[in-house]
């Protein structure tokens, strides 16, 4: 009775381990009881052994015998049991138990008093039982309580690999916090690793001040030693998306390393960087070039199941083949999933490429799942690379629903976090498009001051010089392109098309290029600037008349004005209400949930009931009548 009441009052214990401390000198009946009562009736071979096992979570017949060194460890569990010690089963087999946690931790404080020299040698061994039993993450933590930090990094470091392609981010984000930075800064090459497993869960500042510190530390470093700190500097920089320091650094490393033996064992983790760097920029071939270079004989698994496809399927699409996109974006989710086991930055990215071709097929509502699910994955990883081009996804996803006004409003409103220089000039660049598309022509120029030349700014010019009514300016200013994506090309040729009104030949081009690849909304984002053209066009050619841009094209021009006005027949609650008015900033639903301090589930059927009470089917639609209805917070 006194274990069950002590056991209510440690649920409401913010730091258990701490009550549990207090209750030695504050309610020594419980103590004593457990000390005087249950231990020392026991006999001293049985009492011994209960008192090394409150040191493991999980307890099952093979941990008894590595821990205690019993001779049959189900007969010693059986007789556990047999006896009353107070243990739960966590299988339906019953063959693995824990202690009651509250008979664990004074148990636990009660080994501690008796046996305090002894404890280094027990944890070593519990941690043989739980390497044995293949729980990594209890075995580090018994290596650290022994003191045996140089083991317990090693357990985790020299496989980081692995632990991170398999998925276990959070187990790797935790146990860089139980390292102490005096052991780390002990090594130039323990403080690299710890620096890539930093830039792995995107703490970048933290990895970036212990990249320094080995630096600083090293010296003249060995030829592996330079490749792994110029990999761990690659991996910060390509985290706050500086991807011409990344094609520098690496350009730079492969002319400094002269050990060909050393940079084979490396010329993945390097090609797998310089790929997303070229993607990123959207150079289609050196992404090609560097995904060829990723497809060795001997890469892992889990890198060949998801990494690798998940690069091929984004340089695909890149260059318009949006079929072979899609098959190696299915393979690549039925592989690792779309929760995301394995390979983390990989499924961010395939989840976005989802979004955009379900987008570019004008299938909105699955497009918008794929970003917030992109978003939740960025979260998670919280690489800012990944969570702007999450955060892009979803902005276009609101562009195609509601038009580009109400895209750069979305954007306005949406959390942001203090991204580098080259991030902040990729967010004036969407930014500066949508104002361009939305007729805010000097913002968006002003914009463009902050923007280094590419061939999406490019465009954005362009269409400035549109509005502005100097179309002559247009060719000037797209010139000549090589080897850009297929997409950049479409809407450069319908630009050129808007500029030399009248004149059908580029447009023809335009649609020879992507119509019978499956593009839509490419075409589509003009709006009414292009629609009866591209009407007009499409039934002239008997190629084009049954693909879907015809459909949608037919779609567009058939489809009626929305009605302005709606009626809302069920009150919100105050909860929901609270929730609408975070919809309009993005959030994804995880991070709604942690503002207004609910589980996730809760979140999601607030929102669920949202959509219900507003008749709507999605998130921006629940904005747009919102809105429509005053219910949203203006001063937000």
């Amino acid at each position: 009775a006194a274990i069950r009441l002590a056991g209510l009052a440690l649920r409401g214990q913010e730091h258990p381990s701490e009550y549990a401390q207090r209750l030695r000198t504050t309610d020594r009946m419980l103590f004593d009881y457990i000390t005087g009562e249950v231990l020392d009736a026991l006999p001293a071979d049985l009492r011994d052994a209960v008192l090394e096992l409150s040191l493991l979570g999980d307890i099952d017949a093979a941990r008894c015998v590595a821990l205690c060194g019993v001779d049959n460890g189900d007969e010693f569990l059986e007789n556990l049991l047999q006896i009353g010690i107070p243990m739960m089963a966590l299988d339906s087999g019953g063959g693995v138990f824990r202690f009651h946690e509250l008979f664990r931790r004074l148990v636990q404080l009660e080994l501690e008093l008796r046996r305090p020299n002894s404890l280094p040698d027990l944890h070593r061994r519990a941690a043989e039982a739980e390497l044995g039993a293949g729980d990594e993450p209890a075995a580090v933590r018994h290596l650290i309580e022994a003191g045996d930090l140089d083991r317990a990094f090693g357990i985790v470091f020299e496989p980081m690999w692995r632990v991170y392609r398999e998925g276990s981010i959070h187990q790797l984000n935790r146990w860089l916090d139980q390292f102490p930075p005096d052991f780390i800064g002990e090594d130039p090459s323990r403080m690299v690793a710890y620096a890539s497993a930093l830039a792995l869960v995107g703490r970048l500042d933290e990895a970036e001040r212990w990249n320094r510190a080995a630096r600083d530390a090293a010296g003249v470093p060995s030829s592996e030693l330079d490749v792994q700190m110029a990999l761990a500097r690659m991996m910060v920089d390509l985290g706050w998306g500086e991807t011409d320091l990344v094609r520098i650094e690496g350009a730079e490393l492969l002319g400094r390393c002269g050990d060909p033996e050393v940079m084979h064992r490396y010329n993945v983790r390097l090609a797998t960087m310089q790929s997303l760097a070229a993607l990123l920029d959207e150079q289609v071939v050196d992404a090609h070039r560097w995904i060829s270079a990723i497809a060795q004989p001997d890469i892992p698994e889990r890198a060949r199941r998801v990494g690798l496809p998940a690069r091929q399927a984004w340089c695909a699409f890149l260059q318009g083949a949006l079929g072979e996109a899609q098959v190696l974006v299915d393979g690549v989710l039925a592989a690792g999933g779309a929760a995301g086991y394995g390979a983390p930055h990989a499924l961010a990215e395939v989840n976005m490429l989802q979004c955009e071709l379900a987008l570019e097929r004008l299938d909105l509502e699955m497009a918008e799942e794929w970003s917030e699910r992109a978003m939740d994955l960025a979260s998670q990883i919280g690489s800012p690379v990944h969570l702007l081009n999450a955060q892009a996804s979803a902005i276009r996803v609101v562009e195609a629903r509601l038009g580009p006004a109400a895209a750069l409003e979305a954007l306005q409103r949406s959390v942001r976090n203090q991204p580098g220089p080259r991030l902040e000039a990729r967010h004036q660049l969407i930014a500066a498009d949508l104002e361009a598309r939305a007729g805010e022509v000097a913002s968006a120029a002003h914009r463009l001051t902050a923007v280094p030349p590419s061939l999406r700014r490019r465009l954005v010019e362009a269409r400035i010089a549109l509005a502005r009514q100097r179309p002559s300016e247009v060719d000037g200013i797209l010139g000549r392109w090589v080897a850009a994506p297929l997409a950049v090309s479409i809407e450069g040729l319908l630009l050129r098309h808007r500029a030399r009104s009248g004149e059908r030949t580029i447009l023809g081009e335009a649609l020879d290029a992507g119509v019978s690849r499956g593009f839509v909304w490419t075409y589509l984002r003009d709006g009414d600037l292009l629609v009866g053209d591209l009407q007009r066009e499409v039934q002239t050619h008997v190629r084009w008349r049954a693909t879907p841009l015809a459909a949608a094209l037919t779609e567009a021009q058939a489809r009626g004005v929305e009605p302005d006005t709606y009626a809302i027949f069920e009150p919100l609650s105050a909860k929901e209400r609270a929730v609408l008015q975070l919809l309009p900033t993005h959030m994804t639903t995880l991070e709604i949930a942690r503002v207004l301090f609910v589980s996730a589930n809760t979140a999601r059927t607030h929102i669920k009931a949202i959509y219900r009470k507003l008749g709507v089917n999605s998130r921006t639609e629940a904005i747009r009548r919102a809105a429509a209805l005053d219910l949203l917070d203006q001063r937000r």
